[in-house]
């Protein structure tokens, strides 16, 4: 059974244009169909309040994001400021550049210590536990921790 048919433009952004045409089934039988056409008088957008109007005959002709008022929104811009920006990229590159440099001193104070085991007598450690004070001779020898850290924990 046919009851009526829009034919319309594709779907775009302009809100204030709009041609179609609307065929409706003939009134009586052996007669051509009624083409109605359509403009942007005939048409409420998406939101549109209808008033002194006591009826009306409505049908949706774009649906989702083929709407009108959906083709011409767009992406809300950042609340940052350039400044914002600048700052958040600038703290980023101070904590990577600490990174870095807890990194290489680690790295540096294992190799130091892996090297230089016998010479940190200030600190208590000697890999001969009989060795005597460096420098002060006439004091016995101290207890010299012969083990390293276990870096691993």
């Amino acid at each position: 059974r046919f009851i009526a048919a829009l034919t319309s433009e594709p779907p775009n952004a302009s809100v204030n244009t709009y041609s179609g045409k609307m065929t409706l089934p003939p009134v009586e039988e052996d007669q051509p169909s009624i083409d109605i056409p359509l403009n942007a008088e005939n048409i409420l957008l998406r939101g549109a309040i209808l008033r002194n109007t006591e009826w009306a005959i409505g049908l949706a002709c774009f649906t989702g994001t083929d709407t009108k008022l959906v083709q011409n929104s767009f992406e809300t811009p950042s609340k940052f400021s350039r400044l914002d920006t600048l700052i958040n990229k600038t703290v980023i590159l101070i904590l990577t550049v600490m990174l870095i440099c807890v990194l290489a001193s680690a790295a540096l104070s294992v190799h130091t210590y892996g090297t230089m085991f016998d010479t940190l007598w200030y600190v208590g450690y000697n890999a001969n536990a009989t060795d005597p004070w460096p420098y002060l001779s006439d004091l016995p020898s101290p207890q010299w921790d012969a083990t390293g850290p276990a870096y691993g924990q």
